[in-house]
């Protein structure tokens, strides 16, 4: 169906040999994937100016408006006879149209905004953790798989609700979403949210860090903050700045962010702290230095090494000597300015 031919329907601009192509394809049995995909793509347009509006993004509202039209006409005779009083009005298809587009609209409302809570007492949730110095690929319920980096919890139910995936994230992890557009994918990640329909992206969220991001390797990802909400595309990476509240919209370097899924840790002016929590959460060691490191940064790369080893490459370029003792790693720097 030509999506401008659609649009102009929905506004009432068609004439009557228009309405009568809208209606055939409507009747017709290939309409069904694609009139769902015309109607994901105008609802997602609709709901952007809804999430910027001052009382807030209820989808309960309009579905509340259509159960009341609905039930204007709740008896079957009375819809009937007045579908039979159409018969003798020039404008009958166009109202027959509206019959049937209110039906099909409504069924698609209800089914995206029907919210679960009948079957909330059956949902069962799982908590997976991986602990420092280690990785672990998870399949969920729906195809989705996601890679968890070290240190960081995923939260998901056993089985996805009827009309919606949701879990959540506490740390880094790499999302390769199974598309389904009649269950919109959300993974809540401490005050954002990133919604997808099928895609693949990256979150880091670590409490220990103020800011998060979420970067889009395929597709398209809506990120949202309260009110504030961007779509990204391939290439794009959003970060939240934890002190202002804010969402910050840039482009990324896939190395700088994606290597870890490799096995590659991967440094790009990096401070000392910005080095040592990621040393310590991929080794799973603590790591301690007396000294004050101020005006520190460091560039480099280290494939499926171990510690001693990356320590020694770091070390030689920063001027330090080090004693792994267990998981403990003790730093001590040869000179002042590090």
């Amino acid at each position: 169906m030509d999506l401008e031919l659609l649009q102009k329907f929905y506004r009432g601009e068609c004439s009557e040999e228009e309405v009568q192509k809208v209606l055939s394809w409507f009747a017709s049995k290939e309409q069904k994937d694609e009139m769902l995909e015309q109607l994901e793509s105008q609802w997602e347009e609709f709901e952007e100016p809804k999430e910027n509006s001052p009382d807030g993004y209820q989808p309960e509202k309009v579905l509340n408006a259509i159960h009341a039209r609905i039930q204007l006409d709740d008896k079957i005779q009375v819809k009937e006879a007045r579908i039979r009083q159409l018969h003798g009005d020039r404008f009958y298809p166009l109202k027959v149209a509206s019959v049937v587009l209110l039906a099909i609209v409504a069924s698609f409302v209800i089914l995206k905004f029907t919210t679960p809570s009948t079957q909330s007492t059956a949902i069962s949730y799982i908590s997976t953790e991986v602990p420092a110095g280690q990785k672990k690929t998870i399949r969920l319920a729906d195809g989705t798989v996601v890679v968890l980096n070290a240190a960081s919890k995923l939260v998901y139910p056993e089985k996805f609700a009827a009309n919606s995936r949701e879990i959540e994230l506490e740390g880094e992890a790499f999302f390769k979403v199974a598309r389904d557009i009649r269950k919109p994918f959300t993974v809540k990640s401490g005050e954002v949210v990133t919604k997808v329909l099928g895609t693949s992206f990256n979150i880091r969220a670590y409490r220990a860090e103020a800011d998060i991001e979420v970067a889009v390797a395929t597709g398209k990802v809506n990120v949202s903050h309260g009110d504030e909400a961007h779509n990204l595309l391939p290439g794009e990476l959003v970060q939240y700045n934890a002190e202002t509240k804010s969402l910050n919209v840039q482009e990324y370097d896939h190395q700088e962010v994606l290597a870890w899924k490799e096995g590659i840790i991967y440094f790009k002016d990096a401070t000392y702290e910005e080095v040592k929590s990621t040393l310590e959460r991929w080794y799973g060691v603590e790591i301690h230095s007396d000294a004050k490191v101020d005006n520190w940064q460091y560039t480099g790369s280290f494939k499926n090494e171990n510690l001693k080893a990356v320590l020694m490459s770091i070390g030689y370029v920063k001027e330090f000597d080090f004693n792994i003792s267990g998981k403990n790693v003790e730093i001590d720097f040869k000179n002042s300015g590090h």
